[in-house]
């Protein structure tokens, strides 16, 4: 086991069960022999952290029969001069009801930071020499830390300078390939109203809490139509959404609060996974399984409450972008519009 390997367990072990004591954790480091391991840490830490949030968020798009961890491990070494084994690989359905293959290599970018740069071309041809001999195409899931969402290019979306690719976060956003995993677009008009009615005096431990009016007796959405919302749908817009309280109504032990969007919603459906996710993570402890059934409650409620539902397409068509609207839209209106762009 090499160095790296090394670091990279001992790093999810802290993921796992918290920080160690400070003389067992230098015990680990002891038998580490990587230089300025100070500054590597770090960054092995927020890499992995996205690697797990892209698996979280796109394991559960509507497109993804299969998404698994190639651990970025391979044998002999000497491999490693040709080929560069990814961080994930990905079976998608296509409308037409075949498959294709995509691998992906996940990357972050600093809070502060608005480009992804300093990726090598070394690495890249090596990643599409692995990805070109499983016939699959290669991706780059980029998370935007400064506005916590993941945009998915292609190697010719990016500015190639020198040895390095880099790319802009403004480029990401309007070349997004995410559309064919089922990363669609949901837009929600700040018209939409919510409204809750409390008891104050109700002390049922499986409702809703709300510290200044009590238990959640009922509650609906208006979007020109009253739709019930049960209690996992009330979580999930606490979690998704911010709301503003408009009118209030007090009546005995009741409370009758009208609240609104504070603006118009228009997010990826991976921006809502990602948003539900990281706001719940600290109440409850998650897992693969109630990752879908959140995910499957948050899909029927987004298009319970609205029909607007936005198909993405990259500004600039390349080679490797038509390939994959071929393959994912090939035979439907969508593929069409897509080819007819200018």
């Amino acid at each position: 086991m090499d160095d790296f390997e090394k670091l990279k367990i001992l790093t999810t072990i802290e993921e796992n069960f918290g920080t160690l004591p400070e003389d067992i954790e230098q015990f680990f480091l002891s038998k580490i022999n990587i230089e300025n391991i100070d500054v590597v840490r770090p960054r092995l830490k927020r890499g992995m952290g996205h690697e797990a949030l892209f698996y979280k968020i796109f394991g559960v798009l509507p497109f993804v029969k299969l998404l698994h961890e190639l651990h970025e491990k391979q044998a002999p070494e000497i491999s490693k001069k040709e080929f560069q084994v990814p961080d994930y690989l990905g079976i998608l359905k296509t409308l037409d009801n075949n498959e294709q293959t995509v691998v992906f290599d996940v990357k972050g970018v600093k809070e502060e930071k608005t480009t992804l740069k300093n990726i090598m071309s070394k690495q890249v041809i090596n990643c599409q020499k692995y990805a070109k001999s499983i016939n699959a195409e290669l991706l780059y899931p980029i998370y935007w830390s400064k506005i916590k969402v993941f945009t998915l290019n292609s190697i010719d979306h990016f500015i190639k300078k020198g040895k390095t690719y880099k790319i802009e976060i403004g480029d990401a956003f309007v070349n997004d390939l995410s559309i064919i995993m089922g990363d669609f677009v949901y837009f929600i008009p700040k018209t939409i109203y919510r409204k809750s009615t409390y008891n104050k005096n109700n002390k049922d431990e499986n409702r809703i809490k709300n510290k200044i009016y009590g238990d959640l007796e009922k509650e609906h959405i208006n979007n020109g139509k009253i739709i019930d919302l049960t209690n996992v749908e009330s979580i999930i817009l606490d979690k998704c959404f911010q709301f503003k309280e408009m009118n209030k109504i007090e009546k005995d032990d009741f409370t009758i609060v009208t609240y609104q969007l504070d603006n118009n919603s228009s997010a990826k459906l991976s921006t809502h996974i990602g948003s539900l996710i990281n706001n719940i993570q600290d109440e409850i402890e998650l897992n693969e399984k109630l990752i879908i059934f959140l995910v499957y409650h948050l899909y029927e409620l987004l298009n319970k409450i609205t029909d607007k539902r936005i198909n993405m397409f990259p500004k600039r068509m390349t080679t490797q972008s038509q390939k994959l609207f071929q393959n994912t839209f090939n035979g439907t209106g969508l593929y069409d519009k897509y080819r007819s762009m200018p």
